[in-house]
């Protein structure tokens, strides 16, 4: 049991740094980013454990830790993950929009700070192929009424008032975030 542990709690930094040192490879030989496979906790809980029943010295605890390259990623990632996630909310959402169009719906989330979140699923037949569902992340002004999106690759929308909701205009899109046309209402 005891080398069970002991490997299995190597195992999972060992992952890590290999993922680090193969995007550094990748980075070095082609010149663009990569992203590595980083696991956070599990290693350095299986070798404390580890530790603790191969009465080590209590010093030696910390070692796991500082020396997981998965953990101390996530915990510099930490807040950025956190941030994300505390500005599309629930707590900090405004109004939603919503509209279904075939078999296509979508809503679309505004948040305090001028963050929304765009989601489009699909209800497909059985057997049939396609995305089921998809979503986008982005920042909104409002500007004289008309809600202008940017989604956090670039595209760009309008939500102009139309009815008793907005009307999307998607100029020239023509893959599956398209919605261009698509009437919302306020949900």
């Amino acid at each position: 049991m005891s080398h069970a542990l002991l490997f299995s709690g190597l195992l999972f930094p060992l992952i890590s740094w290999i993922s680090l040192a193969m995007c550094a490879f990748a980075a070095a030989r082609t010149g663009r980013s990569t992203s590595g496979a980083f696991i956070p906790f599990i290693g350095p809980v299986l070798l404390s454990v580890w530790l603790i029943r191969s009465s080590e010295p209590k010093w030696m605890l910390v070692l796991p830790w500082v020396l997981d390259i998965g953990t101390l990623f996530f915990l510099a990632a930490l807040p950025r993950i956190l941030e994300e996630v505390w500005q599309t909310s629930s707590f900090t959402r405004l109004f939603t929009l919503s509209g279904e169009d075939g078999n296509q719906s979508v809503e679309i989330t505004f948040h305090r700070g001028g963050h929304y979140v765009l989601k489009k699923r699909w209800t497909r037949s059985k057997g049939e192929m396609g995305v089921l569902t998809l979503g986008e992340p982005g920042i909104y002004t409002s500007q004289d009424n008309v809600l202008i999106l940017r989604s956090h690759t670039g595209r760009q929308r309008q939500a102009v008032p139309g009815g008793e909701g907005y009307v999307i205009s998607d100029p020239g899109a023509l893959d599956d975030y398209r919605i261009d046309g698509m009437q919302l209402f306020f949900a």
